[in-house]
């Protein structure tokens, strides 16, 4: 696996608890993507310093807009899931030391919270155009640091055990999230050194990084830390090495397939002027069903708000994050057609230059790789993608 990118990571939970049991799930309790994105949506909704009176609502709220059957005992079962989670013991991360003391999310305010965060940066040259984006479940601020958490309702086995042991559950997160943990952390430093522009990257790592927790939810539970997987690196160094190990491993794996193609010479004479968008169309029209969910959960919220399942102070809350969702991703659909319209184009002379180029290297520079590479994209499956200039590669 792709855990050797980080073999000076540190990772360690003292708050471990074995002697606890897991939650009973109702008989019939559903499964699969569509819980899960429930699930999601109550932890960025409630409020963690007082959420035992907004938990009955959130839930009620959240079941009714996936249409998840409304079942007392589901919802009890679900209920219980979030006091879990926002009551475990999380272990304090500063820079590269996890410390002996721990935190509870229901100290963390919503001012000191954000959800869904969209990362862009600069990826393999700080003047070139080429950048790297994904999205985190959660970024908060604890004092000076700041801390990513990515919600993970997937079982690690039958057995509940395997949430109250470290090497299970680091085991777990090698094999399923050793990519993302990394990308993560490494664009947390990238962006908050547009806030701590005075500090190397190194300092504000030491100084400002929180550190990365998974939080298996359905393992929790409450004054334990069972469930929470948790690590930082010995330095930003270390971390910095990793994030470079990957990306490049990915893209010489990839370029390798390319060039390597027995079509690659009929792909150049076929389709060397072709200027297809298809991946911008493609991605469009993802963001514009995204858009449409947004709206009709705008649309909603009035009818909760005059039924009364909601209040109005709930409404107000509700209806602001989701207009700023809204507001995001009609910028991100403004931002696709822009660099669609502004698509490069290349001629024969150029692509055959750069495919003899890429045909006598064994091992491509930043330089080499700006030239062909214009975006990589990372989802929340730890599936990276990239995204070329030049159709041609795409194709091909």
């Amino acid at each position: 696996g792709l855990s050797r990118f980080d073999k000076n990571s540190i990772y360690n939970n003292p708050f471990l608890d074995n002697t606890l049991k897991q939650l009973i799930i109702p008989n019939g309790f559903p499964k699969g993507a569509i819980i899960g994105t429930c699930l999601h949506e109550i932890f960025e909704k409630i409020d963690f310093c007082n959420f035992e009176e907004r938990i009955e609502e959130t839930v009620d709220y959240s079941f009714k807009n996936y249409a998840i059957k409304d079942n007392m005992q589901y919802k009890e079962y679900v209920k219980n899931i979030v006091r879990n989670v926002i009551l475990a013991r999380m272990p304090i991360i500063n820079g590269s030391k996890i410390t002996e003391e721990n935190m509870s999310l229901n100290s963390i305010t919503f001012n000191d919270r954000k959800s869904e965060i969209e990362f862009t940066f600069n990826l393999l040259d700080e003047k070139l155009r080429n950048y790297c984006n994904g999205f985190i479940d959660l970024l908060f601020r604890r004092g000076e640091y700041y801390c990513l958490v990515d919600w993970k309702s997937d079982c690690l086995s039958d057995d509940f055990e395997s949430f109250t042991e470290n090497n299970s559950l680091r085991s777990h997160v090698n094999n399923s999230y050793s990519i993302q943990r990394t990308l993560y952390s490494y664009c947390l430093i990238k962006w908050l050194k547009g806030f701590y522009k005075n500090e190397t990257e190194a300092e504000i790592f030491e100084n400002h990084f929180g550190g990365i927790y998974y939080v298996f939810i359905r393992g929790c539970n409450k004054d334990t830390g069972n469930g929470i997987y948790c690590q930082t690196w010995k330095s930003f160094g270390d971390l910095e090495k990793s994030f470079n190990e990957i990306i490049y491993d990915t893209i010489n794996k990839k370029l390798n397939n390319i060039i390597n193609s027995d079509k690659l010479e009929e792909m150049i004479e076929k389709n060397y002027n072709s200027n297809s968008s298809k991946l911008f169309d493609d991605n469009i029209k993802l963001l514009k069903k995204q858009l449409k969910k947004v709206e009709n959960i705008i649309s909603s919220l009035y009818m909760d708000l005059k039924e009364e399942i909601i209040d109005l102070d709930d409404y107000k809350r509700l209806y602001q994050s989701e207009q700023e969702r809204k507001v995001s991703i009609q910028s991100n659909i403004e931002s696709l057609q822009r660099e669609k319209d502004n698509k490069p184009k290349i001629s024969k002379e150029q692509l055959i230059k750069v495919t003899k180029d890429l045909l006598d290297s064994q091992k491509w520079t930043a330089e080499m790789l700006s030239e062909i590479i214009y975006n990589i994209q990372i989802d929340k499956e730890n599936k990276i993608y990239i995204n070329y200039k030049y159709d041609i590669f795409t194709e091909v």
